[in-house]
């Protein structure tokens, strides 16, 4: 039979150990969970989480970094204000296991991404930014904002329009376009609950033109290049 000791010593050595075994770092791309009632930005971002000793910390994509408590089973909360103008997020679920979703309810409600672990990156996804013309082409000049000037953002695949006249910072839309740098779709837009357009990107990898129609008041403008 041990010591009283002899079982601290070891009791002890039993924790230590614990804690480096549960003391893990892994990257998970955020995925959109569809649901057909809601039309919600299909953007791919990675982001690097840890578990250790208790802490969730989590790495975004703009290289910030946020730590929430983890509880005995798991699960864990955490929320951040996103540097993309999307407000409030939320990652909540359980650490221990991975099972992890990322939410923007006040931005984005309705919309779910699940935090999908993939093997490490190599090499950083490349982002190149552009200057740009946003003019109305179509729609009623009363009911349709006359344009403004922009920027567009492209990360990787992820492709996001800045209209420099919105105050709070988040992109008119986001989307993630075909390996050729195209899209033709429906995008979810920030012009109101639940609003979309129809999204026309020309094929490339740098400034491009674009064009989209709002379904609200048929707008129609045109983003061109400086």
């Amino acid at each position: 039979m041990l010591k009283p000791m002899t079982r601290s010593i070891v009791f002890g050595l039993l924790l230590s150990f614990s804690s480096v075994v549960h003391a893990e770092t892994w990257q998970a791309e955020s995925i959109l969970i569809p649901d057909p009632s809601t039309k919600c930005p299909d953007t791919v971002r990675t982001f690097e989480f840890s578990a250790a000793n208790g802490t969730m910390t989590v790495k975004t994509p703009a290289n910030a970094t946020f730590t929430a408590p983890i509880s005995p089973d798991g699960a864990v909360s955490l929320s951040f204000t996103a540097a993309s103008g999307a407000g409030t997020v939320i990652i909540a679920g359980n650490a221990l296991n991975k099972n992890l979703q990322m939410t923007a309810p006040r931005s984005l409600p309705g919309c779910r991404y699940a935090m999908r672990p993939v093997a490490a990156s190599a090499t950083p996804e490349s982002t190149i930014e552009w200057r740009v013309s946003v003019q109305q082409v179509s729609g009623n000049v009363q009911k349709c904002s006359s344009g403004n000037r922009g920027r567009v953002r492209q990360t990787g695949l992820n492709l996001y329009l800045y209209d420099a006249g919105r105050a709070s910072g988040a992109p008119t839309f986001a989307t993630r376009v075909n390996s050729d740098g195209s899209f033709d779709g429906d995008v979810r837009t920030t012009f109101g609950a639940n609003s979309t357009a129809r999204l026309k990107v020309a094929p490339g990898q740098g400034p491009r033109p674009m064009e989209y129609v709002t379904y609200a008041n048929v707008c129609g403008y045109r983003v061109v290049p400086d």
